[in-house]
This record gives C-alpha cells, sequence and structure tokens, in this order.
C-alpha cells in the first residue's frame, strides 16, 4: 500500500531530508490510540526516507506484512473495523491518525488472486497443458 505525504515545519515551510519513519496500525484516531489487540501488532519502520520539498513516498508492507487479521474484529463501526495509521517522523507522533479502510485489504488480495491465476496458467503451460 503506497502512502505518500507532504512535511512540513511549524512555518508551514517544506521540509527537506532523510528521516525515519514508523508506522502502526491502532484502534483510534487520538492521542489515546493503542496497538491493536493481535498476537503481533503491526509495525514498520522505514529508516531513511528521503524527503524532497516536503514530499515523500513509502511502501507500507515492504517490511512487515499487513497480516489480513489486522483488518477484522473490534472495535468496530457501521463502515467495519476501525483501524487508523498512526505515523511517526523522527520520533514525533504526528496527529491525528488516518483511518484505513479494508478497500486496501481488498486491493491486495485482488493482486494476489491475480498472481496466482498467472503462476497456475504459466506452469500449466510449462506442463504442456
Amino acid at each position: 500500500m503506497t502512502y505518500q505525504g507532504r512535511l512540513t515545519g511549524p512555518s508551514g515551510a517544506a521540509k527537506n531530508g532523510t528521516f525515519e519513519m514508523v508506522f502502526r496500525i491502532v484502534d483510534s484516531e487520538g492521542a489515546a490510540a493503542a496497538a491493536l489487540p493481535v498476537v503481533s501488532p503491526w509495525v514498520e519502520i522505514h529508516p531513511a526516507v528521503v524527503v524532497k520539498d516536503g514530499y515523500f513516498s513509502v511502501q507500507l508492507g515492504s517490511i512487515a506484512d499487513l497480516s489480513p487479521s489486522l483488518f477484522v474484529g473490534p472495535p468496530s463501526d457501521s463502515a467495519g473495523p476501525l483501524r487508523f495509521l498512526e505515523v511517526t517522523i523522527d520520533g514525533e507522533k504526528l496527529s491525528p491518525n488516518m483511518r484505513v479502510v479494508q478497500l486496501c485489504l481488498c486491493a491486495r488480495r485482488r493482486r494476489e488472486q491475480r498472481q496466482t491465476r498467472t503462476d497456475r496458467a504459466y506452469r500449466s503451460q510449462r506442463q504442456g497443458g
């Protein structure tokens, strides 16, 4: 899942440089957010993200797998499980947390299914079937 953002300082000026970014899936959007009650809560650390003119892009799930188990169970509302992305940059936790909806998980499953079909077709072709 691609996450892009714009990093600015207190005055609104765009930042430049390399920053450590930590991403975590939590159960609320506020300061009281807690890691989800799963065996291994999802945390991903990108130690050296390049920021140019304030802009950056990271691929979430490229270091720590985004397990489907993160997106099921309580707490939830009418839109589904309450899951939020918490972002910390160079030790500073940004606010508010951004809601993550199951659309991301659906896109991942579709990609995996396409890859499985491609793999099967390739194996079948190699086996002469």
